[in-house]
């Protein structure tokens, strides 16, 4: 009982809240993630409102977050390997990646052997890489609200997305359709997943959003696909891609298609490619 009491005691005053995995809002524009739970920290980047992440901590009035994909990290080149295809693979265990190209750098995150890194640039003796979903931050409380997600369709989303990548075709429908028959509730957990690594998985997520916008303009109403239109402006590049894909099956606009989500995998979509899109739908939507 003594030792349960001081155990209690002790997490008490650390601050310190070890937690499962919650997803967060970003409820404000450019809000400061920082490399440690104090505003004297120096800054990592901003993060824009409506961007959604994942909460793994919490110390005090601070929030420890996993970063999305715009934010990046730098890695020895000692630790990883070229795989082609501006990727590589990590050769060691537990191996830190840092806020710059520096041994006394705050350490951001970590990667283990097998772990794939997105390349960016080399710099010296160190390599900068996509940091999603390896590397953290520290985000003040009062910038991000919880999405209150019903806890049974968080569960079925976690034991049905790992399978979307599978190649039995059949049973891939049959999952699409558990989905697609959730309707509008789904769409936040299905959204917040549009950033994931899991690039076949991402894949199915459009066609799932896309039947499901598209059913709901069956009766006039185009709300969903203008809520589309609003997060593809303040998401990651790989999120807007696909929501740029999710946003051409609903509207089916005239000529042939553009692969968003590939070219954007592809380093072929830049933001004014994105922009010009989104302004092209946009101009659509206004005229329905």
């Amino acid at each position: 009982m003594r030792i349960g009491f001081i155990l209690l005691v002790s997490v008490f005053f650390s601050g310190l809240l070890i937690c499962a995995p919650v997803t967060y809002e970003v409820a404000k524009d450019q809000i400061n993630a920082r490399v440690d739970s104090t505003v004297l920290s120096e800054s990592m980047g901003l993060l824009s409102e409506g961007q959604e992440v994942k909460v793994l901590d919490e110390k005090f009035d601070w929030y420890k977050v996993i970063l999305p994909e715009t934010f990046s990290g730098y890695i020895s080149k000692n630790f990883v390997k070229e795989t082609g295809n501006n990727q590589l693979v990590v050769t060691g265990d537990s191996v830190n990646l840092r806020f710059r190209p520096d041994l006394t750098s705050p350490v951001i995150g970590k990667v283990n052997q097998g772990d794939i890194l997105d390349f960016i640039e080399s710099s010296g003796d160190w390599i900068k890489v996509a940091g999603y979903p390896h590397i953290t931050g520290w985000v003040h409380k009062t910038a991000l609200s919880q999405n209150n997600f019903s806890p049974e369709l968080t569960v079925l989303l976690d034991q049905i997305f790992p399978q979307l990548s599978q190649q039995d075709i059949k049973n891939k429908v049959s999952l699409h359709k558990q989905l697609i028959d959730q309707g509008g509730v789904i769409i936040p957990l299905l959204e917040a997943k549009l950033a994931d690594p899991d690039i076949n998985g991402v894949y199915s997520l459009i066609d799932i959003l896309s039947q499901i916008a598209i059913k709901q303009t069956e009766s006039g109403d185009w709300g969903l696909a203008r809520h589309f239109l609003e997060k593809a402006k303040k998401s990651t590049p790989q999120a807007a891609s696909a929501y740029l894909d999710v946003l051409q099956n609903v509207l089916k606009p005239e000529g042939k298609k553009t692969a968003y989500l590939y070219l954007n995998q592809k380093g072929m979509l830049s933001a004014e490619n994105i922009k010009v899109a989104l302004d092209q739908f946009k101009t659509r939507l206004d005229s329905i």
